[in-house]
């Protein structure tokens, strides 16, 4: 991640256990639940920093989704698994999108040692 990542953990231990936790499977699947219990989107308070056409994008968003759905959004957490959902050509499309977009840039190097297009 880089020099000045080491040193902001350092400086502030708790952060990477609030990163962990945040991005947890268990964190992910409560934020994306459906639960008409709780506080409507339109009214959640992380909204506030977040521009008016955003938000009206968002809960059109929302209300298309209002639909049952079947299965997991979030699936099931497992290293590789992103492999059962694709074919070899879809794959391969995302590869060269990928290389495509990111040509003049090392941001896909943060990878280079992970099996992943």
């Amino acid at each position: 991640m880089g020099p000045q990542w080491q040193n902001n953990f350092k400086e502030n231990p708790d952060l990477f256990n609030r990163i962990l936790e945040k991005t947890s499977l268990a964190h992910m699947k409560m934020l994306f639940h459906h639960d008409p219990q709780r506080t409507p989107l339109s009214k959640s308070p992380m909204l506030s920093t977040v521009r008016p056409e955003i938000i009206k994008g968002v809960l059109k968003f929302v209300a298309l989704m209002e639909t049952p759905m079947t299965g997991e959004f979030v699936r099931k957490g497992k290293v590789g698994d992103w492999r059962n959902h694709f074919t070899p050509e879809q794959i391969q499309r995302m590869k060269d999108r990928i290389a495509e977009i990111s040509v003049a840039s090392d941001f896909m190097t943060l990878w280079k040692d992970a099996d992943i297009p």
